[in-house]
This record gives C-alpha cells, sequence and structure tokens, in this order.
C-alpha cells in the first residue's frame, strides 16, 4: 500500500497556506521616493521665509508611508542661512507627494 499519495495534497495545502497572509491581494508595487529641488529669491537681511521641498513616490501605496528627514549644511550653513529641521511627514494612502517646509533667512 502506498500512502505518500494521499498525504502529498494536505502537505502542499499546508505549505501554501504558510507562504500567504491568508489574502488575495498582491503586494504594493515597489516603490522610490525623490525630492525636487526647489528655491526661493533671497529676502531681505532679518527676513524669514519659507522654502518647501515636494516629496515623490513613483508608485502610490496602499498604506501610509512615513518618511523621516534632517537638514544638513553644505553650501547653505544651519543657523545662518537656515533653521535646522527634523522630523516625519507621512504620506497618506494613494498620495503620491507631500511637502517637508524648511525655514530660510534672508
Amino acid at each position: 500500500m502506498n500512502t505518500s499519495r494521499p498525504l502529498l495534497l494536505p502537505l502542499a495545502i499546508a505549505l501554501l497556506a504558510g507562504c500567504s497572509d491568508g489574502t488575495d491581494v498582491p503586494p504594493p508595487p515597489p516603490s522610490s521616493l525623490s525630492i525636487a529641488p526647489t528655491a526661493i529669491p533671497e529676502g531681505a537681511p532679518g527676513e524669514m521665509n519659507a522654502l518647501r521641498f515636494r516629496i515623490s513616490m513613483t508608485e502610490a501605496q496602499p498604506a501610509a508611508v512615513r518618511v523621516r528627514y534632517r537638514t544638513e549644511g553644505d553650501s547653505a550653513q544651519p543657523d545662518v542661512d537656515f533653521l535646522p529641521a527634523e522630523g516625519e511627514v507621512t504620506l497618506e494612502p494613494g498620495a503620491l507627494s507631500a511637502a517637508i517646509t524648511v525655514d530660510v533667512f534672508g
């Protein structure tokens, strides 16, 4: 008597159940983030202006995506040219973009 054949089907079902999240929903498409360059005209000395950076995703996601950010100096120096900023911005489900605001001097 060969018992391997009747045991094969339950084993295959158990493996499929172990590899599934229990839904027929495919995983979300992969997405990448980018930050668009931005600029504003230089203001008067002592004046503070808001510079908005747009964060974009290539593919909408079914769940919220949180992005952490932090400013760093290069040609613009923290506390001289801009106020240092860090935080988190959330792209809501289905959204493709969000904005980060950095305060700049002058």
